[in-house]
């Protein structure tokens, strides 16, 4: 179950943001509804459960990059390329040519 697009309480959060906050407006007219289970991936590669604390912790992790402007971060988090986080723990060997 994916984090985007974000619900209603982030996108208030990111609309604050100078510079960059007009592009997210008109998300919450987006209609989004998540299914399935969340299978988060953490920042030391590892696969969380959802939970209460999971949902702090998200989000504190995200308030601080964005405090800082580190959309690049964001935006590698959530990248689906090889050498990503996220195919490094979804599919970590076989499917990306090895680097050399």
């Amino acid at each position: 179950m994916p984090h985007l697009p974000p619900d209603g309480p982030l996108i208030d959060l990111l609309t604050a943001i100078p510079h960059v906050g007009s592009h997210f407006a008109g998300m919450k007219d987006v209609g989004y509804t998540a299914v399935g289970t969340l299978r988060f991936i953490n920042w030391a590669g590892q696969f969380q459960t959802d939970s209460a604390a999971l949902k702090v912790d998200r989000l504190s992790h995200l308030t601080v990059l964005l405090m800082t402007l580190n959309i690049l971060r964001i935006a590698g988090d959530h990248r689906v390329t090889c050498g990503s986080g996220y195919m490094n723990a979804i599919i970590p060997t076989g499917v990306c040519p090895s680097r050399r």
